[in-house]
């Protein structure tokens, strides 16, 4: 499952932005600017296990987007999302989700009890393995040194450090604190993948039927052996596609 931790960045003095989501001529606009990129922290990996996938989202300052998405769609809590909407006041915000796509650690699913209506256990084992950790706070680092950049130094943009009790303590900058601020901002991107594995020993068998069942398909995310660099639902509107492809050959439908 792909696990990120988000990054504030203050951008301009803005105050004409005020109530919009991104700079933009078009008045109370509610639209999100995002921008997206890689990059690896691991060179030395034959499997992409360092990379970085690095989405952005641009806000005017006072957003409402914003004020909603941080404690809900990001589920962080009062005190780190205060202390971004502080600064989201008079000035643009540039939140940055700095996600590890390609993690070596793999959680798994169970069940609860026998019952059916009973919801299962999920068990994420984020940092299970410990060079994700490591992986994810170099990306981090690298997110923030792009605050030293000319573009950021021009407009008096800087890093919105939450207070994070766990971490405060640390030199700021260090190591060891970029390992504590990915473990303790650690988050999901909703794109959970893998629990259903298409594979002999796994659940469904290349037509995504469940291994030992006639009428019983998986059709989702879920069949992906291994998640994929980057966002999944490409990637499930390909298996749709293909699952529409065998069950209209199975029953003569052109």
């Amino acid at each position: 499952m792909t696990t990120f931790a988000a990054m504030a960045v203050t951008g301009e003095l803005n105050p004409a932005t005020s109530g919009h989501s991104t700079v933009t001529d078009r008045p109370r606009d509610l639209s999100v600017t995002t921008y997206t990129g890689w990059f690896n922290v691991d060179k030395q990996s034959t499997e992409n296990s360092g990379l970085i996938q690095h989405v952005t989202f641009a806000f005017g300052s006072l957003s409402p987007i914003l004020f909603y998405a941080c404690p809900v769609t990001f589920n962080y809590n009062k005190t780190v999302c205060g202390a971004i909407f502080k600064e989201n006041i008079l000035r643009e915000v540039v939140f940055n989700n700095v996600a590890l796509v390609n993690p070596k650690s793999r959680g798994y699913v169970t069940l609860n009890s026998a019952d059916p209506m009973d919801a299962p256990l999920i068990f994420g084992n984020t940092f299970e393995v410990e060079s994700d950790l490591e992986m994810l706070a170099e990306g981090c680092q690298r997110v923030y040194d792009l605050t030293k950049t000319s573009y950021f130094k021009k407009v008096g943009g800087c890093f919105i450090r939450p207070p994070l009790p766990e971490c405060d303590s640390l030199d700021f900058g260090s190591k060891s604190y970029w390992k504590c601020y990915a473990r303790v901002m650690a988050n999901s991107l909703y794109q959970p993948a893998g629990t259903c594995m298409m594979d002999p020993n796994g659940v469904v068998d290349s037509d995504l039927k469940v291994h030992g069942l006639e009428k019983i398909r998986v059709v989702d995310a879920s069949v992906m052996p291994k998640s994929p660099s980057g966002f999944t639902s490409a990637v499930v509107q390909v298996i749709a596609e293909r699952a529409a492809d065998i069950i209209k050959k199975e029953h003569c439908v052109e």
